[in-house]
């Protein structure tokens, strides 16, 4: 059985759109944790240390100081009670099928505080929306450390040397409409894993298994540890 460190960091389109999901993600809450042990064990995986980060975003051009809402990372099962309450706190309104900021809500998961004890690790974004991303276009006055530009939030995934995140274990799951954003993504960035949904169904679509199944897949993928 081979015991893996993983950190999860859940970015989740907060607008109203969005219910459908969100009422899942609150009814999963307590029992993450036990569903992800379980389904693991098939693959001769076991979690050592199991954290998980939540981040809320809308649109930061309306929003602007108010587009993100960042938890801390939770230890789970130790702060699961923690966690579910942060997970029921949180409200969706407002927003649409319109573009978001999803880049950006992508960018601040990069720099969170990942775990690096352990000889495997996984440092996974699972990035839920069922809008398109706007384009980053330029520097951002209303939240801090934010890339300037795609290019740069680009080099923040892919540069090995001055990337945001350790190179052998980031992962990327990607729940979100069928865009040329998010293509363009997936075909330029390294370990990221792209399902369409349906544009404005709230992930009414992605069910629950498919979600654990690919979240699975996506620690016990090969490369590097």
């Amino acid at each position: 059985m081979v015991s893996t460190n993983v950190d999860l960091v859940q970015i989740i389109d907060n607008t109203g759109s969005m219910t459908p999901y969100i009422d899942s993600v609150k009814k999963m809450a307590l029992g993450f944790h036990k569903e992800l042990e379980s389904r693991l064990a098939e693959y001769q995986r076991e979690i050592e240390t199991l954290r998980v980060k939540v981040i809320l975003f809308r649109d930061l051009d309306y929003e602007r100081s108010e587009a993100f809402v960042q938890s801390r990372f939770f230890e789970l099962p130790r702060e699961e009670k923690e966690y579910s309450d942060f997970v029921n706190g949180i409200e969706c309104d407002g927003g649409g099928d319109a573009a978001e900021s999803g880049f950006e809500a992508v960018a601040l998961g990069m720099c969170s505080d990942w775990n690096t004890e352990g000889d495997k690790k996984r440092h996974i974004i699972m990035f839920c929306s069922d809008a398109p991303p706007k384009t980053i276009k330029g520097h951002c006055s209303f939240v801090q450390g934010l890339p300037d530009s795609m290019k740069e939030f680009k080099s923040w995934w892919c540069d090995a040397q001055t990337g945001k995140m350790d190179p052998r274990a980031k992962r990327m799951i990607v729940f979100a409409p069928e865009c040329p954003e998010w293509n363009e993504v997936c075909e330029e960035f390294p370990m990221v894993f792209y399902k369409a949904v349906e544009p404005g169904a709230g992930l009414a679509d992605l069910e629950k298994e498919i979600l654990f199944k690919t979240l699975c897949g996506t620690i016990t993928s090969n490369g590097a540890s």
